[in-house]
């Protein structure tokens, strides 16, 4: 399944030009990809430090949770010992953590 196309926008503002995260409100699917405010600020925060300081933002994780919740995270200036560029999937689960599926 490919990401909806507000997040495939805001993963490609925040790689390329973060500074101007601020405009991805005004994208068409905004209110369904940000059903309130603290799903939207801490990017703001973190594409308000790139902008100030010229730097990239780099993905640390991307993935999804229940089938469509992006659970994308970015970072900047920070270097992951043993990353792989985010290519590899994370640790399996301890055993008593509930199923994605299982809404527990």
């Amino acid at each position: 399944m490919a990401p909806p196309r507000a997040v495939r926008h805001a993963k490609g503002t925040m790689l390329a030009d973060p500074a101007s995260a601020a405009a991805l409100d005004g994208h068409r699917d905004f209110g369904r990809a940000v059903p309130t405010p603290d799903h939207f600020l801490p990017l703001l925060y973190l594409a308000g430090l790139a902008g100030a300081d010229g730097g990239a933002t780099e993905v640390l994780i991307d993935g999804y949770a229940y089938g469509s919740l992006s659970m994308t995270a970015y970072t900047l200036d920070l270097s992951c010992p043993g990353a792989d560029g985010g290519t590899a999937p994370a640790p399996p689960l301890p055993g008593d953590v509930p199923p994605d599926a299982s809404n527990m």
